[in-house]
């Protein structure tokens, strides 16, 4: 075991510093990295955005891999391995992309080629009287420590986020003033000092907040996944922030061949568990949630281990319009108005469809914090929808634009959403509208 830590925490540090093993570079485009690049611009006028905070995340951890902010021109750029992304945006005094309660939307990045993508920011008349923070943070001494996740939470336990990119810093904007406690997260490192205050001050930035890590072996979450109303199977489990439902860096694993997972490597601290980020035909079980809320965890600074079992269940499976289960390429539509279709689910007695634009934003369909249904009763013997069959959508469906739908069972067809028992997978129903 002891033999165990002690690599895990070499490679980590050898990581964090920047060491990697010296190797013969190829010419094969197969072997070169993916690039993502794009510009940052302003919704009302399509103007650059300097200085945005761009954080590119594997979308199918849910885990941040990388951050820049664009420059004076609006752009910027990664290089990462191929595979599954999505982008999230922010910038002082603009509504966030995704917006909160909003779902990002997921691209694939080809090995030696370039995927592009533009991020357009509405102006956010609520938070003229914001401020915002920006820092860094270190580990080992004074190095950079890259992908951590920061969240400020207030009193209330209100909370924002931001991701250090490879030079340590971050930025959090549109904070309301008032005071902040500061945490950094991440698989196997443990913050020195434990409270970092910040005051938030209207229309200022609190510069240079220095965040301190070291490496440190952590706790232990154990536990057992059941399934559902399914077959056994392979799932992803990921401690995420209770508060921001961002995923803790560092911190996925998957269940054995006895549905056991273990945990390693975890900072005191609370946490919300969860499962299935991946395309794998399953989901959280939607009523537990609904009962007992999501599976939590915490730890004290003295505690060594613990333990959480929970339920999964069968995915609703969306027919079309939908990305394949193995890739997040939108399928290509040719109307403003496609019908949405799915496989009907066992025990429902209706559905509830949502649309998200490019953006995250919900455009049509869901329901509101209380419960209520955003479209009229979509009932159990459907097994498909034309978009914005009420009117009722915020915007129309545009040529060239990208969108994800989700759809979800119900178990209770009364006026609220009381019973939900299953919905649709995060990484599906991507599709593009192209016209003649």
């Amino acid at each position: 075991m002891k033999t165990h830590i002690a690599t895990k925490l070499g490679v980590l540090v050898s990581a964090l510093l920047g060491i990697t093993a010296c190797s013969s570079k190829s010419t094969d485009p197969a072997d070169q990295p993916a690039k993502i690049a794009g510009k940052t611009l302003k919704m009302e006028d399509s103007t650059t955005l300097a200085n945005t905070n761009v954080i590119l995340y594997d979308a199918n951890a849910n885990a941040p891999v990388a951050r820049v902010l664009s420059d004076a021109t609006g752009n910027f750029a990664f290089e990462a391995p191929a595979g599954d992304y999505y982008l999230t945006v922010a910038a002082q005094g603009r509504i966030p992309s995704p917006p909160k309660g909003g779902q990002p939307l997921p691209f694939h990045a080809d090995s030696g080629k370039t995927f592009t993508r533009n991020v357009f920011l509405e102006r956010d008349t609520a938070t003229t009287n914001t401020g915002g923070l920006s820092g860094s943070v270190t580990v080992t001494g004074n190095v950079p420590a890259a992908g951590i996740l920061i969240v400020a939470q207030a009193a209330d336990s209100t909370a924002y986020s931001s991701t250090t990119g490879p030079d340590g810093y971050f930025a959090i904007y549109n904070l309301p003033p008032g005071n902040y406690t500061l945490r950094g997260y991440r698989d196997s490192l443990v913050q020195d000092t434990t409270t970092v205050k910040v005051a938030i001050r209207t229309d200022s930035l609190s510069a240079n907040t220095v965040l301190r890590m070291s490496v440190n072996a952590g706790k232990i979450l154990r536990g057992k996944i059941r399934f559902l109303a399914s077959s056994n199977s392979t799932v992803d489990i990921t401690l995420v922030n209770p508060w921001t439902r961002e995923a803790i860096p560092g911190l996925s694993v998957k269940n054995d061949s006895s549905n056991s997972f273990i945990l390693r490597g975890i900072p005191p601290g609370d946490y919300t568990v969860w499962a299935s980020y991946r395309n794998d035909g399953y989901v959280m079980d939607p009523d537990a949630i609904r009962k007992f809320g999501f599976p939590k965890v915490s730890f004290s600074a003295t505690d060594t281990a613990k333990n959480v079992d929970f339920d999964v269940t069968g995915a609703v499976t969306v027919v079309s319009p939908t990305n394949a289960a193995d890739t997040v390429y939108p399928r290509i539509i040719h109307t403003r108005t496609p019908a949405f279709k799915w496989v009907k689910y066992p025990s429902t007695k209706e559905y509830i469809v949502e649309v998200f634009d490019a953006n995250g934003k919900r455009i049509w369909g869901g329901f509101s914090a209380t419960g209520a249904i955003l479209h009229p009763s979509i009932p159990a013997s459907a097994d498909s929808v034309v978009y914005n069959f009420d009117n009722s959508a915020t915007s129309p469906l545009k040529a060239g634009g990208i969108y994800t739908w989700k759809v979800y069972a119900d178990n209770d067809a009364q006026a609220n959403v009381q019973g939900l028992i299953s919905s649709s997978e995060n990484l599906r129903g991507l599709f593009q509208v192209v016209l003649p």
